[in-house]
């Protein structure tokens, strides 16, 4: 039997991924809680279930919106330290480790394979 503030993994992932509040550099647990109308433990156990925790799960979100802005043609004069910030990192060398988890390389190193060197 699910407890009453109980929510679900992808309730949590559809509010901080598609809702933006990914983007929110401050994103805390409590935040999130306030915004799904549930408390703090709700979340760490759907953010769990998924077999991550909350810090992964945000810098994994933000590092995949970071690379999306990166292979934007529109946005390749953008420097790596705004988009950065427009991905809700606190800076940019906390997006290299994220991205550098994904692709392999830095922010920078991955736009030159985008676009050429």
């Amino acid at each position: 039997m699910k407890r009453q503030n109980a929510v679900d993994f992808e309730r949590v992932a559809r509010a901080v991924e598609e809702g933006g509040l990914f983007r929110d550099r401050n994103l805390s647990v409590d935040s999130l809680a306030a915004q799904l109308h549930t408390n703090r433990t709700a979340i760490y156990e759907a953010i769990s279930s998924a077999g991550t925790n909350f810090s992964q799960f945000v810098g994994t979100i933000r590092a995949r919106y970071a690379l999306d802005l990166l292979r934007q043609k529109d946005l390749r004069n953008i420097k790596v330290a705004d988009i950065a910030e427009m991905s809700g990192f606190s800076n940019s060398r906390h997006m290299n480790s994220y991205i550098r988890k994904i692709v392999g390389v830095n922010a920078h190193d991955f736009r030159l394979r985008v676009f050429g060197g």
